[in-house]
């Protein structure tokens, strides 16, 4: 399969977003060399939250549900991983473990009361749930820390003694998270590409449709919420090995920063919010250091992407695929493709 095949495909975004984890393994690898450690900690948070913003994509880019409580499971996840770590035992497989389990069952429970409702009335009662949740972390001291948060969450190691690598090695660490990013991608693809997941697709075009073909429309819905919620609190737990837990995980504000990344890559595909976490944090940082207005711009330029690019970053690039592809073809340049092509057909036989 040439490059030209690859791109003029309609899976040429995918293979694209192969391409950048494959640029990104490698990053590492220049640290000290052409640029500073700070890079790899920027790398390791992108690819937390874009872990974050696909579980945002399977809930509404595959469902339909606009939710605007996802910060809950992120908190949650974050907050159970440091708990367990902190005072149960000094393992990630635990943490891990405790993490998913909790954040299933609370998004199960809050699935069960959401999913009754539609529409705006499911998204504020979601938002409303995760302010339970920032509320009784900020109140209660003795097991969150209040709001001077969880500080202190020791570095667990991977692997059997005595072979072990610690978490807190940055570069341990990076591996780890991309590690968990690529199963959780590709488990996810697995998931959509499922009887379940075209399920859940139908469910997005027409839900009294597949209600009337005798699909259980609340229980597929409410599988798919409790799925993105497990995923969001991985994201959580993985956060709190890279930074220290307070409240603000849990605020709205945090569940906004995600909507924005998962609708600025591009719903519906699973890899466009990973990129879209990308370009929402590459942009915080540069506009964070020139003006502290930086949510305005980042503002107007998602504004800007819902007029004219809805499907945001991977919409964008198909656009811009498929007018290239028009360019050529007005011109010679198909004739120089073609032959290219026909010959390679003629050595392949």
């Amino acid at each position: 399969m040439t490059f030209l095949r690859v791109f003029r495909g309609r899976q040429g975004g995918y293979y694209c977003f192969l391409i950048f984890l494959f640029a990104l393994a490698l990053l590492p690898l220049g640290v000290d060399r052409l640029y500073s450690s700070f890079y790899l900690r920027f790398g390791t948070e992108m690819l937390i939250w874009g872990l974050f913003a696909l579980s945002v994509d399977l809930i509404m880019g595959y469902t339909g549900l606009v939710s605007l409580g996802p910060a809950a499971f992120f908190g949650l996840g974050a907050y159970a991983g440091a708990i367990t770590l902190l005072r149960l035992a000094d393992s990630i497989w635990l943490a891990l473990l405790i993490s998913l389990v909790l954040c299933g069952i609370v998004a199960w429970v809050i699935g069960y009361f959401s999913i009754r409702v539609k529409g705006i009335y499911f998204a504020m009662l979601t938002l409303a749930f995760a302010q339970i949740f920032y509320e009784i972390a900020f109140r209660w001291r003795s097991l969150t820390g209040g709001s001077d948060g969880l500080i202190g969450v020791p570095d667990p190691t991977i692997g059997i003694p005595p072979y072990t690598l610690s978490l807190g090695d940055p570069y341990v660490f990076f591996y780890f998270t991309l590690a968990v990013v690529i199963l959780v991608y590709f488990l996810s693809v697995r998931l959509v590409n499922s009887p379940f997941g075209r399920v859940l697709q139908a469910i997005q075009d027409n839900e009294e449709r597949v209600e009337f073909l005798g699909y259980p429309v609340r229980v597929f819905k409410r599988r798919a919420f409790v799925a993105s919620g497990m995923i969001g609190g991985l994201a959580g737990m993985l956060f709190a090995l890279l930074s220290f837990v307070d409240p603000s995980v849990l605020y709205w504000f945090t569940s906004v920063d995600v909507l924005v990344m998962a609708l600025l890559g591009g719903l519906g595909t699973l890899y466009g919010p990973i990129i879209g976490a990308a370009a929402f944090l590459f942009s915080r940082d540069l506009l964070s250091s020139y003006t502290e207005y930086w949510r305005l711009i980042l503002g107007l330029i998602f504004v800007w992407f819902v007029i004219f690019s809805p499907q945001g970053l991977v919409g964008l690039y198909r656009v811009t695929k498929r007018r290239l592809l028009a360019l050529w073809a007005s011109s010679s340049m198909p004739i120089l493709i073609n032959k290219v092509v026909d010959d390679e057909d003629h050595a392949d036989r």
